[in-house]
């Protein structure tokens, strides 16, 4: 009986280790941000705004800092998500977290990106795991439709696709399991870019403050150039002007200011 009961211990342990710590990785290679760990990274002479990245892990250079030091930033990159977590509750004037090989669940501070959202901060985020971190998507306002591994994505915001050097641009799988997730715009979010199946591939939100991508940072096809490019155009649509819908209330009530105006002026002609 004793013997029963700890192999049933054994036997949850492992089970909670595979569902709690569950990997995206099945390619092989060195994590490239391993380089940039503890380092400020800025472009010569830069005075520029601060941008704070973590990305758990990439198979290559995905661009981002690249594109973020070529528009100017100070780039930050954080140790962990606990760094992050830390670093972003300080203040930044732009964030972006990328989790690609394990989830934000449990590892990114959910209320601390929900605290600087909500103060208005900037902020870019993707993750793989549709499941774990939807909570995540929702704050960006955007939601996992539960289809995977899209493969090109066309962009029809005109901020973002103006300094795209290829529209649409094609996917490619470095070594993930799931390497893009489709995406739905919930509360005010605006679709900006859509994958093949016409599934959401980048979510406006936030009143232009956030962008949810629908894929990882280094899965863009080409080289690190070409990936920057990419993160560089995204960048954009942090400006890019959303479409609010108007009441027809409002219509009529700007039409009746409109002709009052017009009674008020021809009467003060007439009485002159």
């Amino acid at each position: 009986m004793k013997k029963s009961f700890l192999l049933s211990i054994v036997f949850y342990l492992a089970f909670a280790g595979v569902t709690f710590a569950q990997s995206n990785k099945v390619g092989t290679g060195s994590n490239f941000y391993n380089s940039f760990f503890t380092k400020s990274l800025a472009i010569s002479s830069s005075t520029g705004p601060s941008a704070l990245v973590y990305v758990d892990y990439s198979f290559s250079d995905d661009g981002v800092v690249l594109a973020l030091n070529n528009k100017g930033y100070t780039v930050t990159v954080a140790t962990s998500w606990s760094d992050f977590n830390t670093k972003l509750a300080a203040g930044t004037d732009l964030a972006v977290a990328f989790a690609q090989n394990n989830s934000a669940s449990g590892s990114l501070n959910l209320t601390t990106v929900q605290n600087y959202i909500t103060g208005g901060g900037k902020m870019i985020f993707a993750s793989w795991a549709t499941g774990a971190d939807q909570a995540y998507a929702n704050l960006f306002e955007a939601e996992f439709t539960g289809n995977t591994n899209l493969n090109n994505v066309t962009v029809s915001n005109p901020l973002i696709a103006n300094e795209l050097t290829t529209n649409p641009y094609a996917l490619s799988n470095p070594g993930w399991t799931i390497f893009s997730t489709g995406l739905a715009p919930i509360g005010n979010g605006i679709v900006a870019a859509t994958f093949e199946n016409d599934e959401a591939a980048i979510i406006i939100g936030n009143n232009g403050n956030t962008i949810m991508l629908g894929y990882l940072s280094d899965t863009p096809a080409g080289d690190a150039n070409n990936r920057a490019n990419v993160f560089a155009s995204v960048l954009n649509g942090m400006s890019a002007p959303l479409t609010v819908p108007v009441s027809m209330f409002s219509i009529i009530l700007v039409f009746m200011l409109i002709a009052l105006s017009v009674v008020i002026t021809k009467r003060k002609a007439i009485f002159s």
